[in-house]
């Protein structure tokens, strides 16, 4: 048995992620936790880079240096 899960931003319905596994070694309670960590981190990166690429331009535009 294979299992597929796709994570999707639910402000926008944003792809986030996709995962799969053939026959998993942990529960399928398990497994569905594991990925659903997986996606929050994924969006909590991208936030992340969205924000210090925002406070970078701020930085730049007053000459002083990015984070």
């Amino acid at each position: 048995m294979s299992y597929s899960i796709q994570i999707l931003n639910n402000d926008d319905r944003e792809f986030v992620g996709q995962f799969f596994a053939e026959r998993p070694h942990i529960n399928t309670s398990q497994f569905l936790r594991r990925c659903i960590i997986d996606g929050i981190r994924h969006e909590w990166n991208s936030e992340v880079q969205r924000v210090v690429g925002r406070i970078n331009e701020i930085q730049r535009a007053h000459g002083a240096p990015e984070i």
